[in-house]
């Protein structure tokens, strides 16, 4: 979570007003074995806003990575 600070900082350094900033909390998710991403990525996209064009992935679903995926594509990974 950030900070007040920091918050402010990048409210002044953008020129966002607080209601357009879209990164105060990030979540960082480790499973055991990879077979368990997309259900994990569900349920986290069901009881989160997730922002999927700045979803940072580390992991492949199938043949490829979120990363590579389109917009439409990484969102009904996450929000089926």
């Amino acid at each position: 979570m950030k900070s007040l600070q920091s918050v402010l900082e990048k409210m002044k350094r953008t020129g966002k007003t607080f209601e357009q900033l879209n990164d105060l909390l990030g979540l960082r998710v480790v499973c055991l074995f990879r077979s368990q991403i997309k259900e994990i990525a569900q349920i986290v996209g069901k009881e989160f806003q997730v922002v999927t064009e700045l979803v940072d992935d580390k992991f492949e679903t199938k043949d490829r990575s979120l990363s590579d995926m389109s917009d439409k594509e990484r969102s009904d990974a996450i929000n089926p």
